[in-house]
């Protein structure tokens, strides 16, 4: 039933707020009548915010010290400043 559907995604985004993840104009009404434009958005939120953020906890200084010197990190991209890392983590 969709009162159900709308109060299992509303304790999810409440969940996701106590953790700080910004959620902009997204209600559980959005995700429930399946707007595909902020479905996916959350989807990146919460795989930026949780999974970035395990890395930096894991190799946060060895990102830091590489990033700092403008070394070459992974075959896709290249970092050259901390501030890019300071984004990600906040």
């Amino acid at each position: 039933m969709r009162i159900h559907c709308l109060e299992n995604v509303d304790k999810s985004l409440m969940f996701l707020n106590e953790q700080r993840v910004h959620l902009e104009n997204m209600g559980a009404h959005d995700i429930v009548d399946g707007n595909p434009r902020l479905t996916l958005g959350l989807i990146w939120t919460i795989i930026l915010r949780f999974q970035v953020r395990r890395l930096l906890l894991s190799f946060g200084p060895l990102l830091i010290s590489a990033m700092s010197e403008g070394k070459y990190l992974g075959k896709t991209f290249h970092l050259k400043s901390v501030s890019v890392l300071m984004t990600l983590a906040t």
